[in-house]
């Protein structure tokens, strides 16, 4: 019993202690956002926040759980069983990895789009508001012009 209670305390120690440090990133990174940048940047924070959790925790199920399931099979001397959950397990979080990358591209070209759309609106060569009359061809005209104004003054990086 004693023997089980110690395996317990030496596998729990370190997986409280990542949650602990984990969570102490989080509060001062939220801490010095909020202090630095305002209260805008520490919302946007609040956003990711979770999203960065999830992150983590899919990270540690493939890595502890496959780590975990490998070492049974290695334990049991059946090699090609460990071979296909290691493979298994790579092609996962790689397969995982790039639908997170595919969302963070789309989300990004939106949110440059949007940027954009907000500087030609406050140099006021666009006019969004209800009355507007401006359709999405227009403003992707507008977009379009505006790119290779920023092009041609080497700008575009800026934006």
């Amino acid at each position: 019993m004693e023997k089980n209670l110690s395996s317990f305390l030496h596998y729990l120690i370190p997986g409280l202690l990542s949650v602990v440090l984990l969570s102490a990133y989080i509060f001062t990174d939220g801490f010095v956002v909020g202090q630095k940048l305002g209260s805008v940047a520490l919302g946007a924070m609040g956003i990711c926040t979770p999203i960065l959790t999830i992150s983590y925790a899919f990270g540690a199920m493939f890595g502890m759980g496959g780590g975990s399931l490998y070492s049974i099979e290695i334990g049991k001397n059946d090699k090609n069983k460990a071979r296909r959950i290691f493979s298994t397990v790579v092609i996962f979080a790689l397969l995982l990895s790039t639908i997170f990358v595919t969302i963070n591209v789309l989300c990004k070209q939106n949110y440059r789009r949007g940027k954009m759309i907000r500087k030609l609106v406050k140099e006021k060569r666009v006019e969004l508001s209800k009355d507007s009359s401006l359709n999405e061809t227009e403003l992707n005209a507008q977009l379009k012009a505006y790119k290779l104004e920023l092009k041609k003054e080497n700008k575009i990086n800026l934006v």
